[in-house]
C-alpha cells in the first residue's frame, strides 16, 4: 500500500547496490550487463546461451 514500507527479503539485492552496479555499467559503456545474485545469474546465463539444457 502507498506510504507503507515494504519488507526486504534477505535473499534479494538492495536497491542501492543495484543502482550502483547500473551506474558503473553506464559509465563504462557496457553493452549488456546482468545484475543478479549468483545462483539466478548462472541459471539465466545457461537459459539464454544454452536453451536446450534448460529443457532437459
Amino acid at each position: 500500500k502507498f506510504g507503507e514500507p515494504t519488507p526486504q527479503a534477505k535473499n534479494k539485492m538492495n536497491p542501492e547496490r543495484c543502482a550502483h552496479l547500473m551506474a558503473v555499467a553506464i559509465v563504462n559503456r557496457v553493452d549488456e550487463c546482468w545484475i543478479a545474485l549468483p545462483p539466478s545469474l548462472q541459471l539465466a546465463y545457461l537459459n539464454s546461451y544454452y536453451p536446450t539444457i534448460s529443457k532437459l
